[in-house]
């Protein structure tokens, strides 16, 4: 598919939506750093391709982010989606992830919260999802996560705790459910 099929039209839109979704959670302060800055310092747990192609996404909206840490249990995965990534010029030019803000291991998620983030996209499988998205929350992150959230009543019950926390610190947190407000799916229905 090229840039002018319908479908990449919808994403871009959708993109900007997710991406404008998220940053219009991010207050003033949120937004302002040391060095005058307002863009998004955008962490990435989870890099395969779903994950991958949602971290394109963010970096390829009109909303000014930045790349800025990335964790993945495996080493060869963040490599290669850092170099799909790249392959992208407008992407690139949004990527800042020298080898010390990439993370590998179970616990490399909570290494990317402490990297100076300001958003994180979580698109590790769905049954670490809970866990990432509570600690996500209990570190002040705005979260976007790629579906299904959960495997089990466990973890959902985790999700709506988190969900409560997120509320109350007024965090925003986005679902890439975009097939819900997708035109053509909803013409088919």
């Amino acid at each position: 598919m090229n840039e002018s099929t319908p479908r990449n039209a919808w994403r871009k839109r959708q993109q900007a939506v997710s991406t404008g979704a998220v940053a219009a959670g991010l207050s003033v302060a949120r937004g302002a750093h040391a060095a005058g800055s307002d863009v998004i310092r955008i962490g990435f747990i989870g890099c395969g391709n779903r994950g991958t192609g949602a971290c394109r996404e963010a970096l390829s909206t009109k909303v000014p982010t930045k790349l800025v840490a990335v964790g993945d249990l495996f080493p060869e995965r963040i490599e290669r989606s850092l170099g799909n990534l790249a392959k992208y010029p407008d992407v690139k030019a949004r990527m800042d992830v020298p080898e010390e803000r990439q993370f590998v291991g179970f616990d490399a998620y909570k290494k990317v919260f402490a990297a100076g983030v300001d958003m994180v996209l979580l698109t590790t499988p769905p049954h670490f999802r809970p866990i990432h998205y509570a600690a996500a929350i209990a570190a002040g992150k705005h979260v976007f996560m790629e579906k299904p959230l959960c495997i089990d009543a466990p973890g959902y019950r985790t999700l709506v705790a988190a969900n409560q926390q997120a509320l109350a610190r007024k965090l925003s947190v986005v679902v890439g459910m975009q097939r819900r407000h997708q035109p053509n799916y909803l013409e088919g229905i």
